[in-house]
C-alpha cells in the first residue's frame, strides 16, 4: 500500500511539473507576437530566444512550423552580418579566458579564425578556429555562440555607435566553468545624450567590421 501511495505521489508531482513547465497555446502565441516585435527592431537574439521556446514547447503545430522557419531565416540574417573580417578595437584585460584575441578575426559560416597581422603584413594563425553554435549543454544562451575548450562560452551581439559597427564579445561561462553575468546599465539612462555617450565606451571586448 505504501509503495502504491508513493508511486501515486511521484506521478502527481511529475504531472504538476509538466503542467508548470509547458506553456499554454495562448502563451506561445504571446511569445510569437513578442518575437515579431523584437524582429522588427532587428534584435534578432531576443526574437530567436522566443522562437526557440515555441519550437521546444510545441513541435507539431503550425505555430511551431512558423517558429522553425523564423529560426532558419534569422540565423541567416545574423550570419550575413557576421561573416567577414573584423578588427580588434577594445580588449578587456581582466577576462578569464584561454582565447587569444588577435587584432584580426575572420568569420565563415562555421568558424571564427584568429589571425595576427604584423607590421610587415605577415599573417600568423593563432590557435585553432572555433566553432559557432547556438546551444551549449542544452541551455540556450544566445546566437551566435562561441565555444572554447571544455568550459568557455561566449555570446556575440551587434551594436552600432556613430556609424561604427561593433561586434561585442560577452563571456557567460569562463574557462573554469563558472557562470556569471555582467550588468550593463548604460542603456537605461533616461537622457538620450548621456545614454549615447555611455554606450560609446564599450564595457566588453569588441571588434569593428572592416570587410
Amino acid at each position: 500500500m505504501k509503495k502504491i501511495m508513493l508511486l501515486l505521489l511521484i506521478f502527481s508531482f511529475s504531472f504538476l511539473q509538466s503542467q508548470i513547465k509547458q506553456p499554454s497555446h495562448e502563451m506561445l502565441f504571446g511569445y510569437e507576437k513578442k518575437a515579431l516585435y523584437f524582429e522588427a527592431k532587428k534584435d534578432y537574439n531576443e526574437a530567436l530566444k522566443l522562437y526557440y521556446q515555441i519550437k521546444t514547447a510545441d513541435s507539431l503545430s503550425d505555430l511551431s512550423n512558423r517558429a522553425n522557419n523564423k529560426i532558419i531565416y534569422l540565423k541567416k540574417k545574423t550570419f550575413d552580418k557576421l561573416i567577414g573580417k573584423w578588427k580588434l578595437k577594445k580588449k578587456l584585460k581582466n577576462e578569464e579566458t584561454d582565447i587569444t584575441f588577435t587584432n584580426i578575426i575572420v568569420f565563415t559560416e562555421e568558424n571564427v579564425i584568429f589571425i595576427q597581422e604584423c607590421n610587415d603584413n605577415e599573417k600568423v594563425m593563432v590557435g585553432k578556429s572555433l566553432p559557432i553554435g547556438s546551444f551549449i549543454k542544452n541551455e540556450y544562451y544566445a546566437f551566435p555562440t562561441i565555444r572554447s575548450g571544455e568550459n568557455e562560452v561566449w555570446t556575440l551581439s551587434f551594436r552600432e555607435i556613430n556609424n561604427e559597427k561593433r561586434l561585442i564579445w560577452k563571456n557567460v561561462v569562463d574557462k573554469n566553468g563558472d557562470t556569471y553575468i555582467t550588468v550593463d546599465e548604460r542603456g537605461y539612462k533616461r537622457d538620450p545624450a548621456k545614454r549615447k555617450k555611455a554606450l560609446e565606451d564599450e564595457i566588453h571586448t569588441y571588434y569593428i567590421k572592416v570587410e
